[in-house]
C-alpha cells in the first residue's frame, strides 16, 4: 500500500522532531523518522534537513539617467539595509527577470550599455550600475524596478523549548524552533516558462493546526491532513535540503 497516513514524531532525549508519511498498515514504520535523507519522499518536516527561508525582500525603482560623451560611469543605488550580520546570498531581479553580474540590461547605439551587479556588505546591499560608452553616442533614460531577495539557511535552534504550542496565536512550534507554522518559509512557486523568470522567493506557510490535528502541503504540492483537523488551509509545499 501507499504511504498516506501522516505521523509526528518526537524524541524526548535529542528534540530531535519529523512529521513524515507511513503506510497505513504498517503506521509503526520509523525509517523516515531515523534516515530523512533517505526517505525524503516521505519526509514532511524533519529537524535533521536544512530549511531556507527569505530573510530579506525589498524592491526599489531606479531612474536611470541618460549617459552622453565617452566616458564610462559606475553608480550605486542603496537599498534598505538588512542588518544581518553576514553577507548573505542574493539575487537581483528586473521585473521578472533574474539578473545576474554584470549582466548588460541596456544597448544603445555604437556598443553603449548599463549593466547591473549587487553589491553586498554584512548590513547593506545596493544595486550597482555600470555604463559602458567607447564613442560619442548617447544612451536613453530608462526606469525599472529593481528586486533584491536574501535567501537564509534557518539556524540549529532558535529556542530552548523541544515543543511549544500557543493558544492565543495558535502557532506550533518545534525542534528547538526550527519550525514554525508563521515561518516565512520558501515554498514551491510556479515553473518559468522562459528558465529565466524570477519564481523562487515566494514566502508562505506550509504547516496549519486545528482541532489538535495537522495539515501539511508537501513538496509535490499534495495537501496531507492528519484525522480529526477542521481548518481550511491551503498552500504549496516546502522544499527541505540536506547540507
Amino acid at each position: 500500500m501507499a504511504r498516506t497516513l501522516p505521523v509526528y514524531e518526537m524524541d524526548a532525549e535529542t528534540g530531535q522532531t519529523g512529521i513524515y508519511l507511513v503506510d497505513p498498515a504498517t503506521p509503526t514504520d520509523r525509517a523516515p523518522f531515523l534516515n530523512p535523507t533517505t526517505y525524503a519522499r516521505y519526509v514532511l518536516f524533519h529537524s535533521a534537513l536544512e530549511f531556507m527561508r527569505v530573510s530579506y525582500d525589498q524592491s526599489i525603482t531606479i531612474n536611470f539617467p541618460s549617459a552622453s560623451g565617452l566616458s564610462s560611469t559606475t553608480r550605486e543605488w542603496p537599498l534598505p539595509a538588512h542588518n544581518l550580520a553576514k553577507i548573505p546570498f542574493a539575487t537581483l531581479a528586473i521585473g521578472s527577470n533574474m539578473i545576474l553580474p554584470g549582466q548588460i540590461i541596456q544597448v544603445g547605439s555604437e556598443g553603449a550599455s548599463r549593466s547591473l551587479s549587487l553589491k553586498l556588505t554584512a548590513s547593506g546591499v545596493s544595486v550597482v550600475e555600470r555604463v559602458s560608452k567607447w564613442f560619442q553616442s548617447t544612451l536613453p533614460a530608462m526606469t525599472a524596478v529593481a528586486r533584491v531577495v536574501m535567501i537564509d539557511q534557518l539556524p540549529n535552534a532558535t529556542s530552548s523549548d523541544k515543543f511549544k504550542f500557543d493558544m492565543t496565536t495558535g502557532e506550533i512550534m518545534f525542534g528547538y524552533g526550527r519550525f514554525s507554522n508563521n515561518g516565512p518559509d520558501m515554498i514551491k512557486g510556479a515553473k518559468s516558462a522562459t528558465g529565466i523568470e524570477f519564481t523562487i522567493p515566494k514566502i508562505g506557510p506550509t504547516l496549519d493546526t486545528a482541532n489538535g490535528a495537522i495539515r501539511h502541503v508537501s513538496p509535490t504540492g499534495a495537501m496531507v491532513t492528519m484525522p480529526g483537523y477542521d481548518g481550511a488551509f491551503t498552500g504549496s509545499g516546502g522544499w527541505p535540503v540536506k547540507t
